[in-house]
């Protein structure tokens, strides 16, 4: 079977998209299957895979010209992906708001190639929400007709796919879920690269670990809303701020640190990757995302199978899978996460045992060969479907 994966942009300042079509590729390469990933624009692809000619990954191909706004594709950009779409049995795009995604989507249907619609969260509740009144109208006038051609919706969680049948009427028979791939193991990895890199990061000082874009939906703020109600009950802690975000959005939160008296606390690490990035979670005491949403939520799996204990909201479409693993589910507020990290960081016994339970957890929900099966059979089923 030959799979094709549509990408408009390959760059991991993108967040968990660009990390789940590159985490899938892999997996699905490096277990015998031949996968195809077309890109519009290319930022971050490994050299590697560029070269075409490594066994066991992916071969890639870039768009000769990139796609235009709302990632539009033009009729020779459309010709270009479907001169390489025609020898594959299912294309797997990624994502619902684009024009681009929709028009290759039509031009699929119409050559008969099935087509599987990653929603990556995108139709959730609180997604919904966001520019409301603009995402109805595309939901109308293109999602409708766009996700109705696919032979699938896939979800990579369960509630996610509540929430989608829930919100688009007709769509229960057509969804499906699968989840993410099982990250690379992290026993190889060297702890002290992080005091290399960071030497203002203190050995000695219980360390929050904030991970992911630096944006609004993640709830970095409340996470310094509970830095500071740790100082109040004479708790000093270190916040790892790690991730990109707008420089305007930045600068607030680095405003309400000091408002709020812990800036000396907070530091401000920037992106990173692996394996500094894992490093990180090896090394931090726990893994705090206060996010209004996420869809799967990579780095909090990233986070539990290096074996970091976790505390995030049920905004994460997995948070019932989480808590089986051991991660705690609080209110978003700063009082609620000061509450349950201080309870974690008093009760050592406690923090070592959610740390062993979260790393089997994942290695039985998420084991790689168990996953990949399943992705080949939601790809066998695509290709049945009228």
């Amino acid at each position: 079977m030959k799979i094709l994966h549509y990408l408009d942009n390959f760059d991991f300042n993108r967040g968990g998209v660009v990390q789940y079509v590159f985490q899938v590729t892999s997996a699905l390469a490096a277990n015998g299957v031949d996968v195809t990933l077309v890109v519009g624009r290319n930022k971050d692809l490994p050299k590697e895979w560029l070269s075409n000619d490594t066994p066991n990954l992916p071969r890639v191909h870039v768009l000769s010209s990139t796609p235009g706004i709302q990632s539009w594709l033009s009729n020779s950009q459309l010709g270009e992906i479907w001169e390489v779409a025609k020898s594959h049995d299912v294309v797997h795009l990624h994502g619902v708001w684009t024009l681009g995604n929709a028009r290759l989507g039509y031009r699929l249907s119409k050559k008969n190639i099935p087509y599987i619609v990653s929603a990556h969260g995108m139709l959730d509740d609180w997604s919904l929400t966001q520019n409301a009144f603009q995402k109805a109208m595309f939901n109308r006038l293109i999602n409708r007709r766009f996700l109705s051609r696919a032979a699938m919706v896939h979800c990579t969680a369960e509630f996610e796919m509540q929430q989608i049948e829930r919100n688009f009427n007709g769509f229960k028979n057509m969804t499906c879920v699968v989840p993410f791939v099982i990250p690379s193991d992290s026993a190889s990895i060297d702890k002290e690269m992080v005091y290399q890199a960071f030497p203002e990061i203190d050995k000695d000082k219980k360390k929050l670990l904030f991970l992911s874009r630096l944006h609004k939906k993640k709830g970095p703020e409340y996470l310094l809303d509970a830095a500071a109600e740790l100082k109040r009950k004479g708790l000093i802690v270190q916040v790892l701020m790690t991730g990109p975000g707008e420089e305007n959005y930045i600068n607030a939160l680095k405003r309400q640190a000091d408002e709020l008296g812990v800036a000396e606390q907070v530091l401000w690490l920037g992106m990173v990757r692996d394996p500094l990035k894992t490093a990180l979670y090896l090394e931090s005491d726990i893994f705090v995302l206060p996010s209004h949403q996420e869809n799967f939520g990579i780095v909090l799996v990233e986070a539990m199978f290096a074996g970091l204990p976790i505390i995030t909201t049920c905004g994460t479409d997995i948070y019932l899978e989480l808590e089986r693993g051991g991660a705690v589910i609080c209110e978003r507020s700063g009082v609620r996460i000061a509450e349950a990290a201080q309870r974690l960081l008093s009760d050592p016994e406690d923090l070592e045992t959610r740390s062993k339970q979260g790393v089997a957890f994942v290695n039985d929900w998420l084991d790689e060969t168990k996953t990949v099966e399943n992705y080949l059979a939601m790809y066998r089923n695509a290709t049945l479907q009228d």
